[in-house]
């Protein structure tokens, strides 16, 4: 991996310590402190650019700064040839944002605000990467590799990759679709075709456990009926879930999961620990309803949910412009407003997309199948990212590529 580099180190007695690092002399950056006493350490350092000259020292602590070493240096390595270039232009963005590409090569990257590869991983499995994340432990990157076609892929799989690029294995998941997460209880949920008795292609709910064991916990047919329930295009997909997302709560009763039903126009609030479909929004067999001001989602790709409120990028219809829009909830009275939307500032049509609402209010939206994603303040792109040659997949931002606190002691 030519922009991660391994510090090793051994101590005399047990300690704990972490690695200042940094361009020239700045240091301006160091790994978390560790946790754990003892006389051989190792550390990762993260977020570095191609083809760079960096500082570093290791810092022996017991409450203070008991020791460092001298200052090393070593310049990180080449990207490989088949990572596709980025642009990037204005500012705003803090973290870092991981993505899959696909295209000629396929493989999943992570850029920071500036828009530098500073982690990379090249597939050739022949399927399409759609979502990358990070694992809960921060010591891998997880990603899908799926066929999203009618036909689907028994071979699909989850794939773990260790971020100093030492390990890749992968967990077979028959015929995924473009989402999953990882669970607070350590296992994966990922969407995944399925189909009845008639042939009628709909989606479920899988999820993974540590042996790999794979379980379906919901299905579409729970909850609709393809003889009722049409949708708009029942003869190749018909509810076509794309997006996946979950919300945990004290209450076990409430933790659920969100499903983008693309073909239904909608998304669906699925209770773990019932299969319930609590609410539906959407344009079929919706349970809330939009008010009279809000424009209904015709396509929906990826969204965030918070609080009372949705953010949704709505591809639409191949003859407009696609848009994101934001939408609260009211569940007492059953209804839907749509609070701000911000339209693809070229008016083209996005087939696939993500959008990420971040604590400041801004918007990270990706225009996946365009290859761009730009950060929107208060309704005006304030950034900009484009991949050159590349269509990208869902993206998931993150703040810090460390477990624990990157900051100095």
């Amino acid at each position: 991996m030519a922009t991660v580099v391994q510090v090793s180190w051994r101590t005399d007695e047990p300690s704990v310590g972490y690695v200042e690092y940094g361009q020239e002399l700045g240091l301006d950056f160091s790994t978390p402190l560790e946790t754990t006493p003892s006389r051989s350490h190792s550390q990762l350092l993260l977020g570095l650019t191609a083809d760079t000259p960096y500082s570093f020292r290791v810092v022996s602590w017991d409450g203070r700064e008991a020791g460092a070493s001298e200052i090393q240096s070593v310049r990180t390595g080449a990207l490989p040839a088949q990572l596709p270039a980025f642009e990037e232009s204005g500012s705003g963005l803090e973290g870092f944002v991981l993505v899959p590409f696909q295209g000629k090569n396929a493989g999943v990257v992570i850029l920071d605000a500036d828009g530098r590869v500073v982690w990379y991983h090249l597939d050739t499995s022949g399927l399409e990467p759609f979502r990358a994340r990070l694992s809960a432990d921060m010591s891998s990157v997880l990603y899908n590799l799926a066929n999203v076609e009618q036909a689907s892929s028994e071979d699909s799989a989850i794939v773990r990759v260790a971020l100093d690029g030492s390990a890749v294995s992968s967990i077979p998941v028959p015929f995924l679709a473009h989402d999953f997460l990882e669970l607070p209880d350590g296992k994966l949920a990922a969407l995944s075709v399925d189909w009845d008795e008639n042939g009628v292609r709909g989606d479920s709910i899988v999820e993974v456990d540590v042996a790999g064991e794979v379980t379906q916990v919901w299905s579409a047919f729970d909850c609709f009926d393809p003889a009722l329930d049409v949708g708009d295009d029942a003869a190749n997909a018909w509810t076509y879930a794309n997006a996946l997302d979950y919300v945990d709560s004290d209450d076990a009763q409430e933790s659920a999961y969100y499903v983008g039903l693309r073909n239904f126009g909608g998304i669906a609030k699925v209770l773990r620990e019932t299969g319930e479909c609590e609410w539906v929004l959407g344009t079929t067999a919706a349970s809330l309803e939009f008010a009279e001001d809000a424009g209904p989602l015709v396509h929906p790709s990826g969204f965030d949910v918070y609080s009372n409120r949705l953010l949704v990028l709505d591809s639409g219809l191949p003859s407009e412009a696609s848009r994101v829009v934001e939408y609260e909830l009211d569940l007492d009275a059953g209804s839907v407003s749509e609070r701000e939307s911000y339209t693809e500032p070229n008016g083209a049509f996005i087939e696939l997309g993500s959008v990420t609402r971040l604590v400041n209010g801004s918007w990270l939206v990706n225009w996946a199948s365009a290859g761009r994603i730009e950060l929107v303040k208060d309704g005006d792109p304030v950034w900009e990212l484009s991949a050159q040659n590349a269509t990208l997949g869902y993206h998931t931002l993150t703040e810090t590529l460390y477990l624990g606190d990157s900051r100095k002691p």
